[in-house]
């Protein structure tokens, strides 16, 4: 039999065999592109147009229906059905912008597709109009990841207008941790009653009770006449109870405002009742003394898992296994450095059903902990309800993987595959609105034994592409460009790493050999390396985080006894 060269032939066997014995299927491996090519030629060349679209400018753009029929649900309904667009040569879209409509027809007939800060909006519109959701749906991505103080009213004002909730409350979420700045911006004082009491009512992000006063009183003053009707209801959400008595007297002795309004009679009787309580009793807040609503917490947490030893709780294979799991119930804590008792505190288990399940990964997400197990499977601890919720069942199995959060997003990366035992470069984007995990930019190359961290909006990932328990690679992911690039390696390799970012520099803890633990220092600036302290006692198992500002190295094991405690360094 002849042999073929199937890089001369465009049709190859579908099994794959050219051992011919009877009727056979081939296929065009390139057929696809090919034909989507010759399509953006004869479109190039206005070769057998049938239809013009023509947008309010004048603009025209010669098209071919039978494309514009296969690539969206309007146009296929539009020619498909006895509509009078279906009996003409022209076609006239009044919604639609030049810019918007040349972008579109672009990517109908070569697959690419081009988002600016400039067109963004404009084409979410368009595409949402036109029913070409998938454009749409990236163009929301892209706004999500240009979220700024001076564009997130405006953000939510499209995510509302083309009824994307996750747009929408992507938007108002980032108002409130950035609640300061949105404040100091010029845009805040133009909110709507309705805007500004949703702000309120989120867990927005202060130093004191007294900024929360303030933006509502500067918001007011910005139309007194029309605003000064809603005071009474804004100040409600104020908890003036934790406020500094000095602080609650300037109020009652220089606020004009107040005093000139009678619907704010409640609001001064209730900031008196309180002075005077404190006279009574002193300076100090009394028991007695109910507050309106829950205390805001300015202060950030330490929250730790702590997992049984799997290989002491797991049965041997001549043991019978139960139907419940009594043994891998993780203890979880929390501890609050400003707290006045500097106690650890019991929050509630995870809700593990499964045999034998135990947390292996965690992050911090807008003021919650999410969590993922040895089981695949994904929970939320949300903190104002103190509750858990399982957000989603599974995702593909791996081991050594890392969990990430960003200011809008989780990712899950690097580690090895199961069934391979091979390291993989898959990277998991967590998305909420179909409470699935799916895929993500990949990394350049298959990485284990990975850390990462967020650091100055990216994504850093350390670890090892040999499969090696030593790691020196550093990898970097931009969500605004969802491009990865290599970083400069660790100086030294290490085995066992945790990572946290601290003020735009990443700081890796890890092992050289049993004994001793490495401090390094990455600039993510100047992709550069540092080693900052000498080395320290190994602790097989601690774990590594950043509260207010402080490194915390907790518990673990050393060589000759059990470590309870945490060393903190101060940068």
């Amino acid at each position: 039999m002849s042999e073929f060269n199937t890089a001369h032939n465009a049709l190859v066997p579908s099994d794959g065999h050219w051992e011919i014995d009877g009727p056979k299927e081939f296929y065009r491996q390139d057929h696809g592109p090919l034909l989507l090519a010759e399509l953006a030629s004869l479109h190039g060349d206005s070769a057998l147009t049938d239809v013009v679209l023509r947008t309010p400018c004048g603009s025209e753009f010669p098209c071919h229906r039978v494309i514009l029929a296969a690539s969206s649900p309007y146009f296929r309904a539009m020619f498909t059905n006895d509509m009078s667009e279906s009996r003409t040569d022209n076609i006239d879209l009044p919604e639609i912008s030049k810019s918007s409509l040349s972008t579109i027809i672009e990517y109908i007939y070569t697959g690419k597709l081009k988002v600016s800060n400039d067109t963004a909006q404009d084409l979410a519109e368009a595409a949402g109009f036109l029913q070409f959701l998938e454009v749409q749906n990236v163009c929301f991505k892209f706004l999500e990841a240009q979220l700024d103080v001076t564009n997130t009213r405006e953000v939510q004002h499209v995510g509302d207008r083309l009824f994307s909730r996750q747009l929408s409350e992507h938007a108002k979420q980032f108002s409130a941790e950035m609640f300061l700045d949105i404040v100091a911006s010029p845009e805040f004082c133009n909110y709507t009653k309705e805007e500004f009491v949703d702000l309120l009512s989120r867990e927005i992000q202060v130093d004191k009770e007294e900024q929360v006063y303030e933006a509502i009183m500067r918001w007011v003053r910005r139309d007194v006449q029309e605003r000064i009707a809603v005071l009474p209801e804004l100040l409600d959400s104020v908890a003036f109870e934790v406020m500094p008595t000095s602080y609650l007297t300037d109020i009652l002795g220089k606020e004009t405002l107040l005093e000139d309004d009678p619907e704010c009679a409640g609001v001064i009787a209730r900031i008196r009742t309180i002075t005077m309580k404190r006279d009574m009793h002193g300076e100090e807040q009394p028991k007695d003394i109910k507050v309106l609503q829950q205390p805001r917490n300015y202060s950030e947490v330490v929250v730790v898992f702590r997992n049984p030893d799997v290989n002491t709780a797991a049965p041997s294979s001549g043991d019978s296994v139960p139907t419940e799991n009594p043994v891998f119930r993780s203890t979880i804590l929390q501890y609050n450095p400003n707290s006045v008792h500097k106690k650890w505190e019991d929050l509630p288990r995870i809700p593990l059903k499964l045999i034998y399940e135990f947390p292996i990964s965690a992050a911090s997400y807008h003021n919650n902990v999410i969590v993922v197990t040895n089981k695949c499977r994904t929970f939320l601890y949300q903190s104002q309800h103190r509750s858990w919720s399982l957000l989603a069942q599974k995702y593909p199995p791996r081991n050594g993987s890392c969990l990430v959060a960003t200011a809008t997003d989780v990712y899950l990366m690097g580690g090895c595959s199961v069934s391979k035992a091979a390291p993989v470069k898959t990277v998991l984007k967590y998305e909420s609105y179909v409470q699935q995990w799916k895929k993500a930019s990949e990394m350049p190359f298959p990485m284990s034994h990975v850390t990462g961290v967020c650091c100055q909006g990216c994504v850093y990932a350390i670890g090892s592409k040999t499969a090696s328990h030593f790691t020196s690679d550093i990898l970097c992911f931009n969500p605004k460009t969802y491009a990865w690039k290599q970083c400069t390696p660790m100086p030294v390799k290490l085995m066992r790493t945790e990572a946290v970012a601290i003020n735009g520099n990443i700081y890796v803890l890890g092992q050289r050999n049993d004994f001793t633990l490495d401090v390094c220092c990455y600039d993510t600036s100047t992709d550069t390396w540092g080693e900052i302290e000498g080395p320290l006692i190994a602790r097989l198992g601690a774990a590594t985080v950043v509260c207010n500002n402080k490194i915390y190295l907790i518990g673990g094991e050393s060589l000759k006894r059990r470590l309870c405690g945490a060393r903190r360094e101060n940068h």
